[in-house]
């Protein structure tokens, strides 16, 4: 078992619980937990807040204070936020129910009427009607994550620790409290649709990952997916970087352009730009150099400089740059220039490149695009050169 069967384990008894007290399926409450911290991979550490909610008005508990970024007139921000700290598990999970219901929008798409409440096929249409998330298709997400088999592996570890069957309320006569138990559901098609999503399973998602891998995307951390079949945030991470690459809308959704995008892309081939072979090595390692004087704390680890000396040399060579005399980053520090010159010369030469996406473009796709967009000047022959040599005047 994995640390995402742990996170449901932990917290499945806790759904059980919350679900008898409140009359909301514990289904939805795992399913929903799931999907929205990446299976626990996205809980904010010591706080016991499953699903991240901010401090406000309303609560008098404790808070804690974090780092977070945040979208402000289009651009990424970073930001310090408090955030709510719960005793545990159980109280996270009753102040969501009780969120849910004291915002109107729920009460009035119907998610508390009779029949629906417990339910959690109708539970996640009223979410969705209600405007809970954008992409039109989370109701069926929901019910994929729950009926996939990370989750059924979870469901019995914690049942095999002692946890009591999941509770499954009646449907149609829905009264709080009420429940039986459920029978397993058969795992569903993650193609179904036509489209892959984070949190389903199966080898549609493992084919992806072993192309996205062939095509030289990577993890937050740089490093290759683990083609096992499971979309978790390591492959929505790296198929964002491909649908970037490709001029896609990064939603890290594979729909039909997605799939046809990856399917058509040719593999990455050749040396590296950190490969002494390639042409444009010595470029490649004036861009290192240039990044490692920014300091420590410019870049989470070397892999994140390395990917950005990538995308910087790019940047440089298709602008027309001959050399990386120096690297600097702006103000803000979401922006990196690579200069050509001295520094203090009105007339060096500067290219831009968003560290953000700098540091998330794979080395093998920035070495590759290079060799794409600037190729190799093709060698004459001798009698091609003579032709191709300039012409001298006569008298």
């Amino acid at each position: 078992m994995g640390n995402k069967e742990e996170f449901i384990a932990d917290l499945y008894p806790a759904a059980v619980r919350v679900s008898k007290q409140t009359g909301m399926s514990a289904e939805l409450i795992l399913a929903q937990a799931a999907l929205e911290t990446g299976w626990g991979e996205k809980v904010l550490p010591g706080t016991n807040n499953i699903f991240n909610i901010k401090d406000s008005k309303g609560w008098d508990g404790p808070t804690k204070s974090f780092n977070v970024w945040e979208i402000e007139g289009g651009k990424k921000v970073w930001k310090d936020q408090d955030f709510r700290v719960y005793g545990s598990m159980d109280e996270a999970l009753t102040d969501r129910v009780k969120f849910l219901k004291e915002n109107g929008r729920y009460t009035k798409a119907g998610l508390f009427e009779e029949g629906t409440l417990g339910n959690l096929e109708k539970e996640a249409k009223a979410l969705q009607k209600a405007g809970y998330a954008t992409d039109p298709h989370y109701a069926e997400q929901l019910a994929k994550v729950f009926n996939g088999p990370t989750m059924r592996r979870g469901i019995a570890l914690a049942e095999g620790r002692g946890a009591p069957e999941l509770p499954e309320h009646k449907q149609g006569e829905h009264k709080p409290g009420e429940h039986k138990p459920t029978a397993p559901a058969k795992p569903a098609d993650a193609m179904a649709d036509g489209r892959l999503r984070q949190g389903e399973e199966g080898p549609a998602v493992k084919a992806m990952q072993e192309r996205l891998n062939e095509l030289g995307f990577r993890d937050a951390k740089g490093q290759p997916l683990k083609p096992d079949g499971d979309f978790g945030p390591a492959t929505k991470h790296a198929l964002q970087q491909a649908q970037r690459a490709y001029g896609l809308d990064d939603d890290g959704v594979a729909g039909p352009k997605t799939l046809d995008a990856l399917k058509k892309a040719p593999p990455e081939k050749g040396a590296l730009l950190s490969d002494p072979a390639n042409r444009d090595n010595g470029m490649y390692k004036q861009a290192v150099e240039g990044l490692e004087k920014l300091g420590p704390g410019a870049f989470k680890d070397r892999a994140e400089l390395e990917r950005a000396a990538g995308t910087l040399t790019y940047e440089a060579r298709v602008s027309g740059l001959t050399s990386i005399n120096a690297v600097v980053a702006n103000a803000n520090g979401t922006g990196l220039f690579a200069v050509q010159g001295e520094l203090n010369d009105p007339a060096a030469r500067r290219v831009h490149a968003d560290k953000e996406q700098a540091v998330n473009t794979p080395l093998e796709r920035s070495s590759q695009q290079l060799k794409q967009d600037v190729p190799d000047q093709p060698k004459l022959a001798p009698e091609q050169a003579q032709e191709r040599a300039p012409k001298t005047m006569t008298a």
